[in-house]
C-alpha cells in the first residue's frame, strides 16, 4: 500500500471512530488531525472537506453492512437447506457486525439518524432497507424453488431481519462489551423459530 493511501485510510478510520463518539458536528478537523498526528493542511491533501470524509465513510460501509458481499458460493449452495442457510448467514453477518469499524459505523448512524449531508441521508431505515433487499431476493429464490412455503418475501424478510438488528443493538453496540457468543446463540434460536413458520 502506498504511503498516501495508507494515510488516507488512517484518516478515514480515525474519523469514523471520532464521528461515532462525538457525532459529525461535534468533531472538528482539528480533532481529526490531532488523532491522526497530522497538520490540518495534511488532511486537506486527501479530502476536500469534513463532509467529503463522511461521504466516503458512508459509501464504504453503508451498503456492505447489509451483508450482500457475504453471499459466497458456499452460502448459495445452502439455499436448498433454508434453516442451515439462515443460521450460517446470520452468524457470518453477526461476525461482520462485531468488527470494530462496523460497530463505529452503526453508532455513527444512530447518532446522525435522519441527517442529510451532501445529498446522502444517514438513517437506520436505510440500513434496514438495504438488508431487506438482500433477504427479499433470498426468500424469493427459496419460494421459487419450493424450499419454503409460499408467502410474501417482503414480509418474510422483515420478520427475519428485525430480530437480527435487535440482537445487534443488544450485544454488538458497545466496543468494550462485545458479546458475539450470546448474539450468535440468540440468532440461531431466532432462525429455528422462524424456520418453523416458513417450512413446507
Amino acid at each position: 500500500m502506498k504511503k498516501g493511501e495508507k494515510t488516507k485510510n488512517l484518516i478515514l478510520a480515525q474519523s469514523l471512530q471520532l464521528f461515532s463518539k462525538n457525532g459529525f458536528s461535534g468533531t472538528s478537523v482539528r480533532d481529526l488531525s490531532s488523532s491522526v498526528g497530522l497538520r490540518e493542511s495534511a488532511i486537506y491533501n486527501h479530502f476536500s472537506s469534513k463532509k467529503a470524509i463522511l461521504t466516503e465513510i458512508v459509501e464504504k460501509f453503508g451498503r456492505s453492512t447489509a451483508g450482500l458481499n457475504l453471499l459466497d458460493d458456499e452460502l448459495i449452495n445452502m439455499l436448498n437447506k433454508p434453516q442451515k442457510f439462515m443460521q450460517t448467514f446470520s452468524e457470518k453477518l453477526l461476525r461482520k457486525w462485531s468488527d470494530i469499524e462496523e460497530i463505529h459505523f452503526f453508532n455513527l448512524v444512530l447518532k446522525e439518524n435522519g441527517t442529510e449531508i451532501n445529498g446522502i441521508k444517514i438513517s437506520v431505515n436505510s440500513l434496514l432497507e438495504d438488508a431487506q433487499k438482500v433477504w427479499v431476493m433470498i426468500f424469493t429464490e427459496m419460494i421459487n424453488h419450493k424450499f419454503i412455503k409460499k408467502g410474501n418475501p417482503e414480509i418474510f424478510a422483515n420478520e427475519f431481519i428485525a430480530p437480527l438488528f435487535f440482537i445487534r443493538m443488544k450485544f454488538l453496540l458497545d466496543e468494550d462489551n462485545i458479546d458475539l457468543k450470546s448474539a450468535i446463540k440468540q440468532a440461531n434460536e431466532h432462525s429455528e423459530f422462524f424456520w418453523e413458520s416458513v417450512k413446507r
